[in-house]
């Protein structure tokens, strides 16, 4: 996989060249910034119950069995491309019908995977 271009670091002022969103010295404001966006999505859109499905022992271990197993998107994986897992997936949504616990009904993709997925079962969803 190419690498990505040299940009200029997020942060004002700083003249850091990064690959990513900011450079070395900055690199903790990103991991700041993803605490912070989790937190809020915690508290204003996460439905509870589904929050203390997904902070239970069963799911925690399961998704990480999925993730050893399956370390690479599934969907990029099915267009030869070959980009890390980070999301274990329900393929079948729970609210729609899925399985809780069930490792067939699982699918390890990557944020950009997951994101599309999510969009277009929202959409239908709305329709």
């Amino acid at each position: 996989m190419p690498n990505k271009m040299w940009k200029q670091c997020r942060v004002p002022g700083c003249a850091g060249l990064t690959r990513e969103r900011y450079c070395e010295k900055h690199k903790h404001l990103d991991a700041q910034r993803k605490l912070e966006s989790a937190k809020y999505y915690d508290t204003v859109f996460r439905n509870q119950e589904s929050k203390r499905f997904y902070e239970s022992p069963q799911w925690r271990k399961l998704r990480e069995i999925k993730l050893r197993c399956n370390p690479y998107c599934e969907l990029c994986h099915a267009n030869n491309f070959f980009a890390p897992a980070e999301i274990v997936d329900h393929k079948i949504e729970i609210r729609d019908g899925g399985v809780p616990l069930d490792i067939e009904n699982l699918q390890c993709l990557c944020r950009a995977c997951h994101n599309q997925k999510t969009a277009k079962e929202r959409i239908k969803r709305n329709n």
